[in-house]
């Protein structure tokens, strides 16, 4: 019998951050950053907006000393996990307007037809513009 995808990869998740782990508590943000395969920089991001939870065991704002245990990597791992959405069809042509003119029309033509137009536009209004 096959396994949901997710069960395997959930186990294969925790698997791979239990023998990074190797019996310690927590580990620093450079080296969850390689268990996650993410750079510190955005591992970071992810801790400062919330996305992923850790221990602070620094003092103040300006050393901060991020710590996070493997349940910290495993949740994050799951909350980020996504299904591919279906692809998208090819672009469509854009909607021609009513007054676009055709690619046969001569450009002599579309200058005329645009003036008279403008000029049906400016008796229409009567400001003469």
């Amino acid at each position: 019998m096959l396994r949901a995808p997710e069960n395997s990869f959930a186990e294969a998740a925790e698997a791979k951050v239990a023998a990074a782990f190797a019996g310690r508590l927590t580990v620093g943000l450079g080296e969850a950053a390689r268990i996650l395969e993410v750079g510190e920089k955005i591992l970071r991001r992810h801790a400062i907006l919330g996305s992923i939870s850790f221990t602070d065991l620094g003092h103040g704002s300006e050393r901060r000393r991020r710590r996070f245990s493997a349940e910290d990597l495993v949740v994050f791992l799951r909350s980020r996990r996504t299904r591919s959405a279906a692809s998208l069809p090819g672009r469509r042509p854009r909607a021609r307007a009513a007054d676009e003119h055709d690619e046969e029309e001569s450009f002599e033509a579309f200058v005329a037809r645009t003036a008279a137009k403008r000029n049906s536009n400016t008796s229409a209004t009567g400001d003469g513009r």
